[in-house]
């Protein structure tokens, strides 16, 4: 059955992947997005796949190419003195998976 995959990825990290991505030969749709805890700049991916061991290479290229990072936290959001900065880790990208019926292309 083919997947559809959505890759929320920092956009540190976007431009690198969709490069990685294309020269594997596969297709893709960017779409800028924000959001998360941080109102953080993205870019969501959009690709389509047909088939299991498909799906595993692009999460794995995807899992390679996305680093998590620690980001500081604002001294207003955290409560913490400003003196001593806080960090929460980010993740490199966040994975929905959903099943397709299938793929036309016109």
């Amino acid at each position: 059955m083919a997947r559809l995959i959505i890759a929320v990825v920092n956009n540190q990290d976007a431009e690198h992947l969709v490069e990685v991505l294309r020269s594997e030969g596969h297709r893709l749709t960017e779409i800028p997005s924000f959001g998360g805890y941080f109102h953080a700049e993205n870019t969501t991916l959009l690709l389509a796949v047909e088939d299991e061991a498909v799906e595993k290479a692009v999460i794995e290229i995807i899992g390679r190419e996305c680093s998590p990072r620690d980001i500081e936290v604002p001294a207003e959001i955290s409560g913490a003195d400003a003196d001593q900065p806080s960090y929460v880790r980010h993740s490199g990208a966040t994975i929905f998976l959903a099943d397709l019926h299938g793929i036309v292309r016109v």
